[in-house]
Parts: structure tokens; C-alpha cells; sequence
């Protein structure tokens, strides 16, 4: 019985092995996809990788270009800036300078010599800034220290000089002036600033002053625009 199933029998595993020679063949070929596969697995990742870099890499690259045209731009303005400086303390400019301040003198002048008996001016210099370029510099032409009351009457006399001196150039400007500490003018001082800025009627001039630190002829009702105390407060706050 055993002798005559041995042919079957071997047929079988001669089946088996042709089979299992196949199954083998199929692995092989399955397993070296599957390497494959992987291998594309990670270009894919590689080239997604690079793709961010290029990326990256333009926008630096954008960037750059932007700052170099920053940088070409400010190179531009600094060279017009440095002709416009040229042009602001060349001699000719200074000419021009000194000419407007002499005009402006005259008014300047005038008034201080009304209101003081002296005639005071405004007088520039060329001096170096922190960052080393030239500046004008503009200061009273005074020798002598003026009192605190004295120095707020020369803060009048500019300011009406200068509303005078804009008139008669066509320069825009407010045609009032607002002054504090007006109790440190002598009387006659206030009484010569009121009589000046009466005489020009195109001057409003407003000061704020303790009601018995004016003097009697300016102390009239068709002088007083508001009058505050204890019991009146400019914005109605009460303790």
C-alpha cells in the first residue's frame, strides 16, 4: 500500500516544491517592491524637503533685493541731503539768512526800544550738531543779564516783532499771542505791550495775571476777557 502511494506521494512534493519555488519568486519580487517603495517613500520626502528650501530660499533672496533697494534709496537721499546741506550754509545762503534777520531786527528793535529804551536783536551763528553737520543757531545780541521780569518782556517784544515782521513778508501765522508770568513785568512795561498791540490792530495780545499785579489803567472791564478765583475755577472743579 505504502509502495504503490510513494509515486503520488512524490508527485505531491514535487508540486509542493514547484510551488513553494514560485511563492519564493513572488516574495523576492513583493519584498523588492516593497524596498522600492520605500526608496520613493523617501525621495518624495527628499524633494518636499527641498521644495521648503527653495522656498526659503526665494523669500531670502526677496528680501535681500528689498534691503539693497532700501539701501540704494537712503544712498540716494543722503547725497540729496548732503546738496541741500551744502546749499543751506553755502555763503549765498548766509547772505539770505542775514538779510531776513536784519529785516526782522528792524521790528524787533523798534518795539524793545518802545517798551525798554534799548534796541535788542537777534543774531546766528554755525554750529555742529551731535551727528557733526552744520545748524544755525539764533540767540538774543546781549551782553548784559536780563532779569526774569525783563527777560518776559524780550519774550513779548519777539513775539509781536515776529507777527509784524511775517506781515510784511506774506508768511502765514496766528495773530495772537499767549503770555504767562506777566506778573514779573514792571507796569510800565505792561502798559507799553498793551499800547503796542493796540497800535497794531491785527495783534490780539492775551496774558493771564493776578488781578492785583495789574496795573490800574489796564484793570477795566473792556480789557478782561475771563476772571478766575477760588470760588470760579476754569473747568468748574470743586475740592
Amino acid at each position: 500500500f505504502l509502495s504503490a502511494e510513494l509515486p503520488q506521494l512524490k508527485q505531491s512534493i514535487s508540486a509542493c516544491n514547484t510551488e513553494i519555488s514560485a511563492l519564493r519568486q513572488q516574495e523576492q519580487r513583493l519584498a523588492e517592491r516593497l524596498q522600492q517603495s520605500a526608496t520613493i517613500e523617501a525621495l518624495d520626502e527628499l524633494v518636499a524637503q527641498l521644495n521648503l528650501k527653495y522656498q526659503e530660499k526665494g523669500a531670502l533672496e526677496q528680501r535681500i533685493a528689498q534691503i539693497e533697494e532700501v539701501d540704494k534709496a537712503i544712498a540716494l537721499n543722503e547725497e540729496i541731503l548732503k546738496d541741500i546741506d551744502n546749499g543751506l550754509f553755502s555763503q549765498s545762503k548766509q547772505d539770505l539768512v542775514q538779510k531776513q534777520l536784519d529785516k526782522f531786527n528792524q521790528y524787533y528793535s523798534s518795539i524793545s526800544k518802545r517798551l525798554y529804551g534799548e534796541s535788542y536783536a537777534i543774531e546766528y551763528s554755525l554750529v555742529k550738531n551731535k551727528e557733526g553737520k552744520n545748524t544755525y543757531k539764533f540767540a538774543p545780541f546781549a551782553t548784559d543779564n536780563f532779569s526774569t521780569g525783563k527777560k518776559q518782556g524780550e519774550i513779548a517784544c519777539f513775539d509781536m516783532a515776529y507777527i509784524m515782521f511775517a506781515d510784511d513778508e506774506k508768511i502765514p501765522c496766528l495773530h495772537f499771542i499767549v503770555n504767562d508770568q506777566k506778573e514779573l513785568v514792571h507796569d510800565n512795561q505792561l502798559m507799553h505791550i498793551g499800547t503796542l498791540a493796540n497800535d497794531h490792530v491785527d495783534i490780539q495780545y492775551v496774558v493771564a495775571i493776578l488781578r492785583d499785579k495789574l496795573p490800574n489803567e489796564l484793570n477795566k472791564e473792556e480789557n478782561i476777557v475771563l476772571k478766575l478765583s477760588q470760588h470760579c475755577k476754569l473747568f468748574k472743579i470743586e475740592e
